[in-house]
């Protein structure tokens, strides 16, 4: 498997909304997913816990010969961002193109930003949306209900509400957590049909495109995608059979 497989991880399911976009535009190339479940969430940490655990997880992927990694995670995001920089396009996180998305498809420059408390903090959409006006809501409050599959639940609908009532009248709505689309159907129950919602996932497929074709790392096909997690394999497996892995395997991260 060396240097023939696109390593992604996340703190659990929520960078498979990722993986769906990277498959749908690279079908012919093998995956191998980590679900750092054990770690979930990553959103309530601090910034050099979450950037330890994120080391760590990438060490174990290009250990494994991943050809390049997607931190499909914004939180992890925010913790490495100079390390993504100097990685020559090896690391790809998903804030960057996620940002840039927001502010093609904004038109009055109003954005909001739902994310982890850790991903507000760090302030790291404010670095690449430097000219609008961001409005930041810290909603780690999602992250456990998803993991859950509590999508539909009173709670969430509360929770929902709570957070948008928080933010001004925004044209765009970024859901700066990969788990988040998992209730974006909720989200838009509750927004005007104006409001732009933007997820990370198609922006960074792109850009991971554009990387593979300037690297010339391009496959023609693809042996099957692997599943690795380092929590419990029954808490995943309503969420992980929906796709077609051909292994799924529970692994320790030291």
């Amino acid at each position: 498997m060396q240097n023939t497989f696109i390593g992604i991880f996340d703190s659990g399911i929520g960078g498979l909304t990722v993986y769906q976009d990277i498959k749908q535009k690279l079908p012919n190339e093998q995956v191998v997913y980590l679900a750092d479940t054990i770690n979930c969430p990553y959103g309530t940490k601090t910034i050099e816990e979450v950037k330890n655990i994120t080391l760590k997880n990438i060490n174990y992927l290009k250990n494994l010969g991943a050809k390049v990694i997607v931190i499909a995670c914004n939180t992890a995001t925010s913790s490495i961002i100079d390390e993504i920089k100097k990685s020559d396009g090896y690391l790809l996180g998903v804030v960057e193109p996620t940002a840039n998305l927001a502010k093609k498809v904004s038109k009055t420059k109003q954005i909001g930003l739902f994310a982890t408390n850790l991903t507000v903090e760090s302030k790291v959409y404010d670095h690449y949306l430097k000219d609008v006006d961001l409005y930041a809501e810290k909603c780690s409050d999602f992250v456990l209900p998803i993991e859950k599959g509590q999508l539909h639940t009173k709670q969430m609908k509360e929770m929902i509400k709570k957070h948008l009532a928080a933010l001004p009248n925004i044209d765009t709505l970024i859901l700066g957590c990969t788990h988040f689309p998992y209730i974006k159907d909720e989200i838009e129950q509750f927004i005007l049909k104006s409001v732009t919602i933007v997820e990370s996932g198609k922006p960074t497929a792109e850009k991971l495109s554009q990387y593979l074709v300037k690297q010339n790392l391009l496959n023609n096909f693809s042996d099957g995608d692997i599943f690795l997690t380092t929590g419990k394999i029954s808490d995943l497996e309503k969420n992980i059979n929906k796709f077609k892995f051909k292994k799924i395997k529970q692994v320790e991260i030291n």
